[in-house]
């Protein structure tokens, strides 16, 4: 291998001093993970050839927000054909919907997905109205089920999801199996139809069937923001957070919560700066041993956060988390999601809402501010 090969991408840093967002060119070296940073404006090297051991070749692709060295940046387009080439045959997207009547499934359609080797992009739980319904399936207008489908639709949240990954389109509705039940069950036996779906309209999960409708139902559902109100509830909630290193884990953990017993009654996928991180870990500054490692994490890529309600959530969510060090979590709480999915203090697998007096401005922080 060419000990200089690299992969390169134009990304912008957004300079909250000057108000400015600055270009730069990203490199990442394929014989050792090496990075380098061009300054495209000034043309002149602004980070030399070092490791940076974080910064994953999965994390980079179009669209995504990576932190290096305390600045997130924004991964706007590939800097060249040779780095086109091969990520644009890599993360083929489609439109991934769970739908109603599969509440307690959510956890582990996710697990089957990251199986699949499909990457979960943008992802939010959402209500659609009957006119949005109609607009999305408007190709089926007319026949006979139609009405049914949109009533089935319309009943119960459904989740979103943006999936990434080699032909994802085809991957996905592998996944999913053929649209009706018996045949899925006949034909595939394995797939999520054929596992949980109720009949041949209640069927589990949609997915996009070519490029182009992939590119319009991913802009219908996420190409306008704050088009989909946020189904929090903000009553008898606590918060969940889901960083980076623990979205590869992110079905099961949800699986976990909704075992226990638990009611998850919004989702979102964020993204979130440093300054926004450090706000919201703000009462955890000069009292966390690894405060910094925390802000870094919660801003170096997406997050999940999810509400959680019940009548002792925040106190109940405490103990399904365990320990805030996964070292002593391993220990005394080796079932807890730390003890099974932490790894460091600062990567300690899930946030959950320490204090039952911060539960509700936790929720508002993400559900409501970070909405706005």
């Amino acid at each position: 291998m060419d000990l200089n090969e690299k992969y390169s991408f134009n990304v912008t840093w957004y300079d909250d001093v000057a108000d400015l967002e600055r270009p730069y060119v990203l490199s990442y070296f394929l014989s050792n993970n090496d990075i380098e940073m061009l300054d495209v404006k000034n043309r002149r090297p602004f980070l030399k050839r070092s490791p940076y051991p974080s910064l994953q070749l999965a994390d980079l692709f179009v669209g995504n927000c990576v932190t290096v060295h305390s600045r997130q940046l924004k991964i706007v387009s590939y800097t060249n054909d040779f780095t086109a080439r091969h990520f644009e045959a890599q993360s083929e997207k489609t439109l991934a919907l769970i739908k109603p009547g599969m509440y307690d499934h959510i956890g582990q359609v996710m697990t089957e997905i990251a199986r699949a080797g499909l990457k979960i992009i943008r992802l939010q739980m959402l209500v659609l109205s009957r006119e949005d319904a109609m607009e999305f399936y408007a190709e089926h207008q007319g026949k006979p089920f139609f009405d049914n489908l949109v009533e089935m639709m319309i009943s119960e949240p459904i989740v979103a999801m943006e999936l990434m990954g080699p032909s994802a389109i085809s991957a996905w509705r592998r996944l999913m199996g053929p649209t009706e039940k018996d045949r899925a069950r006949m034909e595939a036996p394995n797939s999520i139809r054929a596992k949980f779906a109720r009949n041949n309209t209640y069927n589990a999960v949609h997915g996009s069937d070519s490029p182009a409708s992939a590119e319009r139902e991913i802009a219908f559902f996420f190409g306008r923001p704050g088009y989909f109100p946020t189904t929090a509830t903000f009553e008898k909630s606590s918060l969940v957070l889901i960083p980076r290193h623990s979205l590869p884990n992110l079905g099961e953990i949800i699986s976990k919560i909704l075992e226990e017993g638990f009611n998850v009654t919004a989702m979102e996928m964020f993204i979130v700066d440093k300054s926004d991180a450090a706000d919201f870990y703000e009462i955890y500054r000069g009292v966390h041993q690894d405060y910094q490692g925390l802000v870094d994490e919660l801003s170096s890529g997406p997050v999940v956060a999810l509400e959680v309600t019940g009548e002792n959530a925040q106190a109940e969510l405490r103990e399904l988390a365990g320990p805030s060090d996964p070292a002593i979590a391993r220990t005394v709480a080796p079932d807890s999601l730390r003890g099974k999915y932490g790894k460091s203090v600062a990567k300690n697998a899930v946030h959950v809402t320490d204090l039952p007096t911060e539960a509700a401005a936790e929720v508002k922080f993400w559900f409501k501010l970070l909405r706005q």
